[in-house]
């Protein structure tokens, strides 16, 4: 680094602060060129790359700024063990090289681009932090007369540790800063399908109290059981009205519902809507005529109709619903 040692100071705050300032507020690519811009012009370098991991599990290896590269190399992932900076982060060492590399068996394919000039000196170094490989940096010289030495190596493994830092405090905040963009966007999605789903309750119960007032105004008794015990889980108020029984009664003793049909028409009913729970028959809603009596043993003459509830094909209610035709007198 061809700076005097007051140079060099000033040269190591400026790169803190860019690790401290407002320039996190950038995006990701922003913020690295800059960093590695200031990196390249203290090492009086020509050209330069900044390599880090990626991803969601950090595994992916790619440029994320250059000064001086072919625009293509921006953003290209650099496969394990491949190339220079391949070998700097395997061996986790730095690497001083010279001249034309193309030929050194150590990189198992260097690249050579015809719009890429040859270095006259390179430094590669491997970032390091807490044990673990975050990337790599590397700064190249084109000037013959300016070539750099192993002083040069050695200086800049002083500094990497805070080139390190600072590089790794930035894709901290910007990672904290995506995370808390996509939090944001979430919860606003969260936040509007939460109204949507209190607007769709509120209709749902508006229309259920419309349906409700509908049932409860007919003098036909209207059921919903279960496919399965045949146990009721909805019954309008007519039941009280016609048959004396509160409408608890039902829920507390599911059965009575078919107790209340006389017998000899009571197993009639239960075989259509075993046949309908099984789809056995084609015809629906079934209707029969059978007779029921009321809690003081009064007889009534009822049509019977049998609905089936489906949703897509899924047997979910019965609906029976009772309609007297005629309530005879018994003295």
């Amino acid at each position: 680094m061809p700076l005097d040692k007051a140079q060099q100071l000033d040269w190591i705050h400026d790169l803190y602060r860019l690790g401290q300032s407002d320039l996190l507020q950038n995006n990701a690519n922003e913020i690295f060129n800059r960093i590695l811009r200031h990196i390249v012009k203290g090492f009086n370098a020509g050209t330069g790359s900044l390599a880090l991991y990626q991803g969601d599990d950090n595994s992916r290896l790619s440029i994320v700024a250059g000064i001086g590269l072919p625009e293509e190399c921006m953003g290209s992932v650099i496969a394990h063990d491949d190339g220079i900076i391949g070998w700097v982060i395997k061996n986790r060492k730095p690497l001083l090289l010279k001249g034309d590399v193309t030929s050194d068996p150590r990189f198992h394919s260097p690249i050579r681009r015809e719009q890429s000039s040859i270095p006259s000196t390179a430094i590669c170094w491997p970032l390091q932090l807490n044990g673990r490989v975050i990337g790599a940096l590397s700064v190249n010289s084109v000037d013959e007369q300016a070539c750099y030495t192993e002083d040069d190596l050695e200086f800049g493994r002083v500094l990497v540790n805070l080139i390190t830092l600072v590089i790794d405090n930035a894709r901290l905040h910007h990672e904290k800063e995506q995370r808390i963009e996509q939090y944001t966007i979430a919860n606003k999605y969260y936040m509007e399908v939460n109204q949507q789903l209190e607007v769709t309750r509120h209709r749902l119960e508006q229309s259920d109290k419309r349906l409700n007032d509908i049932l409860d105004s007919l003098d036909s008794v209207v059921w919903s059981v279960t496919p399965s015990t045949f146990a009721p889980f909805y019954l309008n108020r007519a039941a009280e009205d016609v048959y004396g029984y509160p409408v608890s009664d039902f829920f507390v003793q599911p059965g009575l519902w078919l107790d209340i049909i006389c017998p000899d028409d009571r197993d009639n009913v239960k075989n259509c809507l075993e046949q309908l729970k099984n789809n056995t028959i084609k015809k629906s809603p079934i209707a029969s005529i059978i007779r029921t009596r009321n809690s003081i043993g009064c007889a009534a003459i009822c049509v019977i109709f049998l609905i089936p509830m489906r949703y897509w094909r899924t047997l979910m209610a019965l609906q029976p619903i009772l309609r007297n035709i005629k309530m005879p007198r018994i003295y």
